[in-house]
């Protein structure tokens, strides 16, 4: 008898663990913010010559801009996720502790619709989603770099309409 053996890899996706935004992220641009604003205020008192102010200046305040628009980006981030703190704790709770079900297989009869979210088959698993709005975990609504489609091959970690984990199966 010859046994053909298949050793499936597994490449993990996506992970709820990996949704909660870095302090980094605010904490970082703020300090530049901080330091930009001390050195804009010291060229601007000590440096002498109109034009090495206004050159300096220049450079700052561009640099001030960059750094405040990276600020609110995170900041965004991290107000999004508060408003959701206890859900994503919730639902990392139920990954870390093996609270969900799992679904292997090829993803088939996707549809989505954004007041209604994610559905599709894997593994003669029905898995759907809460709407994007109202949900966390995976959503296809294009923040996330992946995005599921027919024909993967995909290991899925659910529980109840929260998707937790996704692994792509490369044979």
């Amino acid at each position: 008898m010859n046994a053909v053996c298949t050793l499936a890899m597994f490449r993990t996706v996506f992970v709820i663990t990996d949704q909660v935004p870095s302090f980094r992220s605010v904490a970082v641009p703020l300090a530049f913010l901080i330091a930009i604003m001390g050195l804009l205020l010291l060229a601007l008192i000590k440096l002498r010559g109109s034009r090495l102010r206004i050159a300096a200046a220049s450079v700052l305040l561009v640099a001030l801009m960059a750094c405040s628009i990276r600020f609110l980006i995170g900041a965004v981030d991290w107000l999004s996720y508060l408003d959701r703190a206890e859900e994503y704790a919730s639902a990392i709770r139920q990954y870390q502790g093996g609270d969900y079900k799992t679904a292997e297989g090829t993803v088939s009869q996707i549809d989505y619709t954004p007041d209604r979210g994610l559905c599709f088959l894997a593994g003669g698993a029905q898995i759907c989603t809460a709407a994007p709005l109202r949900g966390v975990g995976y959503q296809r609504n294009g923040s996330l770099p992946f995005r599921l489609e027919d024909g993967m091959k995909v290991r899925v970690f659910y529980h109840d309409g929260t998707i937790l984990r996704i692994d792509l199966i490369e044979e």
